[in-house]
């Protein structure tokens, strides 16, 4: 197949991109844990690990460029197999750990609206450990599967100049990658359209808050844009792979450089198609304010009901916020009444 000058002049600014939005990512993403860490708003555990694998997902397609040995068009055997198994791996940990973190986020809603017991939240949050550990299960399935085959074949272990990270000549651990990766967005969808449905069932609960809008803007952009995630993945495992053409995959990662600036769906892709998309979860989650405000207001005399709305003086009454459900989930009844007596305060 030839290559021409003008070919290879695309995939370097090709290239260039992809690298730009992954560090952009991984900045983005420690910069988003500091802050975190620094607040005194409590994340729950799917939320952190979700960032995190975010780290981890842009390291890995640095892995080359930060050792050193991006312009070696014959990287050390350990290093380029190290960086071939997480380049595989990383798309299933990523879209995995998204499914929990859309799952949890999806249970916050139900369960703030349903107004279920606090037993019963108790319960339930006692099986939340299954989506933080499934992830990394997955990730280590395919990092052994990869490693299996690249020690089996030492010569399939490559780095080509058009793109930025080694990979495998071997096609199967990338049609893996993009199968699982593929299949788990449809059950994202489901989730994410079951939010944006209880919402706007209850539109009330939510329009008081000035941060649901922005939330709720972003949760349809997810929709949507997760929507164009499958198609994009469907086309990868059914086109791309089978062809793996320089200039198709070059071409590939600038869309999705371009698009992942866009989208709330950080590691929705698949295989060698989700190198830039990281940076559109910086966006999404870096934007909204660090010191949101949490409305959960304890009512305690006409007065205070008159001024939060004309709510019963003997009720508690929650305001509720899409970016407190987000970030903090369900809240027990003493956590309520401190948070309420602290915004009266």
């Amino acid at each position: 197949m030839s290559f021409n000058a003008s070919d290879r002049s695309l995939t370097s600014a090709l290239v260039i991109a992809f690298i730009v939005f992954q560090f952009l990512g991984l900045f983005g993403a420690i910069a988003i844990l500091i802050a975190a860490s620094l607040s005194s708003k409590l994340r729950q555990a799917t939320w952190y690990n979700f960032i995190v694998i975010l780290v981890l997902f842009c390291f890995s397609y640095l892995l080359l460029l930060l050792a050193g040995q991006y312009g070696n068009p014959d990287p050390p055997f350990g290093l380029c197999l190290a960086q071939s198994c997480m380049i595989y791996g990383v798309p299933v940990l990523g879209m995995s750990a998204t499914l929990a973190l859309v799952h949890q986020l999806e249970r916050n809603l139900r369960e703030i609206l349903s107004k279920e017991s606090e037993a019963k939240i108790r319960a339930e949050n006692l099986k939340s450990i299954a989506p933080l550990v499934l992830p990394y299960v997955l990730f280590m399935a395919i990092i052994v599967e990869t490693l299996v085959l690249g020690l089996r074949d030492p010569s399939s272990v490559q780095k080509l100049p058009e793109i930025a990270y080694c990979n495998l000549k071997n096609p199967v651990p990338g049609r893996i990658s993009a199968a699982i990766v593929t299949l788990l967005i449809f059950p994202i969808l489901a989730l994410d359209g079951a939010m944006c449905l209880h919402v706007c069932r209850n539109w009330r609960v939510f329009k008081s808050d000035a941060d649901t809008v922005s939330m709720f803007i972003r949760m349809c952009t997810f929709n949507i844009l997760a929507v164009a995630s499958a198609l994009i993945g469907i086309v990868f495992f059914l086109v791309v792979l089978t062809k793996h053409t320089p200039t198709g995959v070059a071409s590939l990662n600038m869309v999705l450089s371009i698009r992942g600036s866009l989208a709330f769906l950080s590691v929705c892709f698949s295989a060698e198609a989700v190198e830039t998309v990281p940076f559109a979860t910086v966006v999404i989650f870096g934007t909204h304010k660090a010191s949101a405000q949490w409305k959960i207001i304890l009512v305690k005399s006409p007065r205070a009901a008159k001024e939060n709305g004309g709510v019963s003086p003997t009720s508690l009454h929650r305001r509720i916020s899409l970016t407190e459900i987000i970030v903090i989930g369900p809240m027990s009844s003493e956590e309520n009444a401190f948070h309420g007596v602290k915004e009266q305060g």
